[in-house]
């Protein structure tokens, strides 16, 4: 349910469904905090709809959120797009928009609406690649941003996510910190999110992006992509820092056995907080030995690309 008139949380309209409505204009979605709203729409479902609901079930966490906490769980579009295809949104889908979704988008003007902003809301690789480059010009900062998108397409394919979204996620997690190098509220990443809002990507991204610096956005690591970028952030560093001092220089050459042997000389890389590794890895259900070595073999797969296959 919609009614007219829905004012979004904290006047931003953040919260996009994957059919594309604005989950904050909702009355039910806002209801979770406003005990009042609740009231008032279960009377109205009581007076327009012969319909009882108890207040306590009045509420939504969106798509995203808890499934048996969801207003329509049922809902075919939440079907077909999360469970069956395991996609954030329709927009991601090879057959958007397909014939069922612009039948129901002509039901009405908001329907239309959610549809039209799907279409503008279709991030692909190169467009990301496109802000990397708009922001970044040291080489080793946007190799540092390719390794981190090559661990998150790894982890994807681990736990079935979407590649393409992680793999984005991964890309421009840092594509603002040559402009703002320092770690504030006013610096990295929160301007990087805002850039990222003004021009209207996902807000799924915008949030993984400001959860990979916690301590200083206040936005924590919630969902397996959010604690899959926490975790691989700094081990590419490390990682890249092991191949350095090989004689060839190539991350080829690079051993599970050699990365866990500089793991535990704390003087190596000493900057690389091995212990928020640690943590964000058990965050994960795996074991460092493997986490590493997932990464490990991410980033071998695009050594050149990383200015690591060697002199």
């Amino acid at each position: 349910m919609e009614r007219e008139g829905g004012v979004a949380l904290g006047g931003e309209k953040w919260m996009i469904g994957a059919c594309g409505l604005i989950c904050a204009e909702c009355d039910i979605f806002r209801a979770a905090v406003d005990p009042e709203l609740a009231r008032e729409v279960a009377d109205w479902l009581r007076r327009e709809r012969d319909v009882e609901v108890a207040l306590s079930d009045v509420r939504c966490e969106g798509c995203r959120g808890d499934r048996e906490r969801h207003w329509s769980p049922d809902c075919w579009i939440l079907r077909c797009c999360a469970d069956e295809r395991r996609l954030q949104s329709c927009s991601a889908c090879q057959d958007f928009p397909c014939q069922a979704l612009q039948e129901w988008a002509a039901a009405g003007p908001r329907y239309n609406d959610a549809l039209e902003r799907l279409k503008n809301m279709d991030i692909t690789r190169e467009k990301a690649w496109e802000l990397v480059n708009e922001f970044t010009e040291n080489p080793n900062l946007v190799r540092h941003m390719l390794a981190v998108e090559a661990a998150m397409r790894a982890y994807a394919r681990k736990y079935g996510g979407d590649e393409e979204l992680w793999g984005i996620v991964g890309l421009i997690h840092d594509f603002d910190y040559e402009r703002n190098p320092d770690l504030s509220v006013e610096g990295h990443p929160v301007t990087g999110a805002k850039i990222l809002r003004e021009r209207g990507w996902p807000e799924e991204i915008v949030r993984a992006m400001l959860s990979h610096a916690s301590d200083y956005t206040g936005v924590a690591q919630e969902t397996v992509l959010e604690r899959v970028l926490f975790a691989v952030d700094d081990l590419t560093g490390f990682l890249v820092a092991v191949a350095l001092v090989r004689p060839s220089k190539s991350i080829l050459d690079v051993k599970l056995k050699s990365v866990r042997k500089k793991w535990k000389d704390r003087a190596f890389a000493a900057a690389v907080n091995r212990e928020h590794i640690e943590q964000a890895t058990a965050t994960l259900g795996v074991e460092l030995g493997e986490h590493i070595q997932i990464v490990l073999d991410a980033m071998k797969g695009i050594a050149p690309q990383l200015g690591l296959a060697g002199e």
